[in-house]
């Protein structure tokens, strides 16, 4: 169900206030988040609702460390918690992901705090509906860490005045130790040093212009490791023609903005054949 949006109706949260783009920091790299208008000392920046997750979730052995056969997930990189507690607490409110620790000679400029129930009070949300579970502050961190259907609301707040255009930053705490250990153990997995994604392979080989290998092409002309073919397939698609006696079906998308490409399939080239159709391959 939707409703019209109406900015002075509480359910809502505006968030054109920031936006996602290229961090300022060369020392940093990547994204940030950055403000698009000027945010006033003590205001609310955004606010995200966080799942209480058990660390056993994100660990193989539950006991914080990483195992053979059982390494810790990456969503750890994006939890909150406390190294000696089980309970992690994951933000998925819109773009706060994107929040950088500052970088050296400079500090944050935003908090986080706990959602306050008193900002709901005008609103007619539920009590479901508003998220923020506080009676959950009264049970253990195990208790909470296993507590499903529940969860909690954070509130970023800026700590001074911030300009239209600055990055938005906030305090990750004592992360440098944990940073440290990762890049002591840390060894790139075989093929890393030749690895290439599959735009920078194909613009510097211009492989877009050329045919898709076969099996038999590849024998002497192979793809890097870590590409694989697929094909595009959806039940939406065009079909021009099906070949009954060899159980072909030709399809068709009209322009590139109508592939699905939430239907990838990993497919193999068997041979690239003309037929009265169109150029055509045969694929499994």
């Amino acid at each position: 169900q939707t409703s019209t949006f109406d900015p002075t109706d509480g359910r809502f949260i505006c968030v054109d206030n920031i936006k996602a783009g290229p961090t300022n920091d060369d020392s940093i790299g990547g994204m940030g988040l950055m403000a698009t208008q000027k945010i006033s000392s003590g205001d609310i920046i955004t606010s995200s609702p966080v799942i209480p997750i058990h660390r056993r979730e994100l660990f193989g052995d539950g006991t914080g460390s990483t195992v053979q056969g059982q390494p810790y997930q990456l969503l750890l990189n994006y939890v909150f918690g406390h190294e000696d507690s089980d309970l992690l607490l994951l933000p998925y409110g819109p773009q706060t992901a994107y929040i950088n620790h500052p970088p050296a000679g400079k500090k944050a400029n935003a908090m986080i705090r706990w959602h306050s129930l008193d900002q709901d009070a005008n609103t007619d949300l539920s009590r479901r509906q508003q998220y923020h579970h506080s009676e959950l502050f009264e049970l253990s961190a195990e208790e909470v860490a296993n507590t499903h259907g529940k969860g909690l609301m954070i509130d970023y707040v800026a700590l001074g005045d911030i300009a239209d255009g600055d990055e938005i930053f906030i305090d990750y705490g004592d992360w440098r130790k944990a940073w440290d250990n990762h890049v002591r153990r840390w060894k790139p997995p075989d093929g890393a040093m030749s690895y290439k994604s599959a735009d920078r392979y194909c613009r510097e080989t211009q492989c877009y212009q050329e045919d898709v290998r076969t099996i038999e092409e590849q024998k002497t002309n192979p793809y890097p490791d870590n590409l694989e073919t697929v094909c595009f397939y959806d039940n939406d698609a065009k079909i021009l023609k099906f070949d009954e006696q060899r159980q072909i079906v030709y399809t068709t998308w009209t322009t590139e903005e109508d592939w699905p490409h939430e239907c990838l399939r990993p497919c193999r080239i068997l041979k690239r054949y003309a037929s009265d159709v169109d150029d055509g391959e045969r694929s499994e």
